[in-house]
């Protein structure tokens, strides 16, 4: 089971998102996040939230008529993202795909990001896109990026990250220390002749930006 969560945004490059559609996903809308569902041409059959942003008189419509409603107060402790995430993995989807969420409020942008870890940590998988951006959290692992996109940057989330390795890329590394407040990991491309980048991290939390220019 995969979960699709679908958050607002300003900007979608909707060649570049991928959506399985299959009867065993998921397909939540937190809050104004429909408007990116509809977007995406994509009916989710949850829609949770505290409902403080969303044109209600979409609900109306009768194709939106009868999607199943979570309500959650105004004030409360997680934001309408964190509850569909929660939800998700609490129904059994261990791989969540975010569309959205990281081209509005920083500091919501910012909580969105620290949800991957919380996935990872939960024993999920996931990422989050806008289809210009493809966001990935990784610890203490390795991993191989496919050439999709024109920057690959590497972001530690820990003060420090160690054993960093990149290969097949303009700008290699080879077991390298990187410190948090001096992040020189930023804006590297896959080689024109590799398929694929290699990028190994023997200790730390790290976010992985695949990236594109909005134009």
């Amino acid at each position: 089971m995969r979960a699709y969560i679908f958050c607002p945004s300003h900007f979608l490059n909707k060649a570049k998102i991928n959506i399985e559609i299959s009867s065993e996903n998921l397909y939540i809308a937190a809050d104004s996040g429909i408007n990116t569902a509809i977007a995406m041409g994509i009916t989710p059959n949850l829609l949770m939230g505290d409902f403080d942003s969303i044109d209600m008189s979409l609900l109306d419509l009768d194709i939106y008529k009868n999607i199943k409603r979570v309500n959650h107060p105004k004030e409360k402790d997680d934001t309408d993202l964190t509850l569909a995430v929660k939800y998700s993995l609490g129904n059994g989807c261990k791989n969540i795909v975010i569309i959205g969420g990281i081209d509005g409020r920083t500091d919501h942008t910012l909580a969105n990001l620290y949800l991957l870890k919380y996935i990872k940590n939960m024993g999920g998988t996931g990422y989050i896109t806008n289809g210009y951006n493809r966001i990935q959290y990784m610890s203490n692992s390795a991993v191989k990026i496919k050439k999709e996109y024109k920057y690959i940057s590497v972001i530690p989330m820990s003060s420090e990250i160690q054993g960093l390795t990149l290969r097949n890329f303009k700008y290699p590394l080879d077991n390298a220390t990187v410190k948090m407040q001096e992040a020189y990991t930023v804006s590297n491309e896959i080689l024109p002749d590799k398929e694929y980048g290699e990028i190994e991290i023997l200790n730390g939390d790290i976010l992985i930006c695949e990236c594109d220019d909005i134009l």
